[in-house]
């Protein structure tokens, strides 16, 4: 994929490699920074939050007219790939006693 984008855009594979690079760094921030805001805020507010930054990033992505945008855009997208270690600890919150590890392994 990384070839296509490169042959769309004019650039080398090395240059497009960024992309991949942004993405991953983007979700490595995301479980540092954004998941422990699961503890802070109401989780079903970050969660609705998440997708619609999640939205935005993949219009960025698909739109763009630059490699440097969609680089930017990855990041973001990485960033807020996180969606999943949010949920994981709501179904907990949300399943009755004793229900827990049946709604998480169900959930999984």
């Amino acid at each position: 994929m990384l070839g296509l984008i490169a042959e769309e855009f004019g650039q080398t594979e090395a240059a497009t490699s960024r992309v991949a690079m942004a993405t991953q760094l983007g979700y490595a921030t995301g479980l540092l920074c954004m998941v422990p805001l699961g503890d802070m805020f109401r989780r079903k507010r970050i969660i609705l939050i998440d997708f619609l930054c999640i939205l935005l990033s993949l219009l960025a992505v698909g739109l763009s007219p630059s490699l440097t945008i969609i680089t930017v855009a990855s990041f973001f997208l990485g960033l807020t790939s996180i969606i999943p270690q949010i949920f994981l600890p709501l179904t907990a919150q949300l399943s009755g006693p004793g229900e827990a590890p049946k709604k998480i392994w169900q959930w999984l």
